[in-house]
């Protein structure tokens, strides 16, 4: 049986919304295993494209991991469990994940990008990168111990680009200025999903972003309750003008 495993199973339910540019994180702690599959269903019933599955600490097994998961929560899962290579990538995708996310892995080693995507597709590939503002118009990758690697950020993104790479997270530091993202996306074809505490879904599409990561089925309920009011305020100034 499932670690994951509530008693009773129900029917596939259908999300509230469809296409939100949503995709809910939701970590997963080997003590309480079974409130990982409780929190990725409510998420993907609030609103997520896509659920993305961390863990609190390093797993045992991952493909277990996400096995489990999906035998009591069938929801459109990535994991950012660590991917050490093609073979990890597509061992992870045999066991039901819908993407695998790469993290400082590219930066270490940046043929492992053209490698990934053509194993597994691009389509099922998200490169994670971080970064922080330097200057105005100046941001830079750091990696995964927070330290700046020397690379411009707009240049990684379009470096990730020309290797194969479609779907990227992209994570700034929260001293990084939304204005200084502009010229990042502006230079990339790239599907941008952005993950920063404290940002909003309306902000991540003006800035040119298809989505934001989010935090579990509260953080999707709460982006698509405050776009709407903005929606609404919008029509209302409108119309009374």
């Amino acid at each position: 049986m499932s670690r994951f495993s509530i008693d009773e199973t129900y029917p596939d339910p259908q999300p509230e919304n469809a296409g939100t540019g949503l995709i809910a994180s939701v970590t997963i702690n080997p003590e309480r295993p079974f409130i990982a599959a409780a929190s990725a269903l409510a998420a993907h019933m609030a609103g997520s494209d896509l659920i993305l599955a961390r863990a609190a600490a390093r797993p045992e097994s991952a493909t277990d991991m996400i096995r489990d998961l999906l035998e009591s929560a069938r929801v459109p899962l990535a994991v950012d469990l660590g991917c050490s290579g093609v073979l990890n990538a597509i061992a992870l995708k045999e066991a039901g994940a819908d993407a695998v996310v790469i993290s400082c892995e590219a930066i270490l080693n940046p043929g492992l990008v053209t490698e990934i995507t053509e194993a597994i597709g691009a389509s099922s590939s998200f490169f994670q990168v971080d970064c922080r503002a330097l200057g105005p118009e100046q941001t830079d990758v750091i990696d995964c111990s927070g330290r700046g690697i020397g690379i411009d950020c707009t240049s990684w993104l379009k470096r990730l680009e020309s290797l194969g790479a479609r779907n990227v997270i992209l994570r700034p530091r929260s001293c990084t200025p939304s204005e200084a993202l502009l010229p990042v996306f502006a230079a990339t074809g790239l599907d941008v999903h952005i993950e920063r505490p404290g940002w909003g879904l309306a902000l991540a599409r003006a800035l040119g972003a298809k989505g934001l990561v989010t935090e579990g089925a509260l953080g999707c309920r709460e982006q698509l309750e405050w776009l709407k009011t903005g929606v609404m305020e919008e029509a209302s100034i409108g119309g009374s003008s």
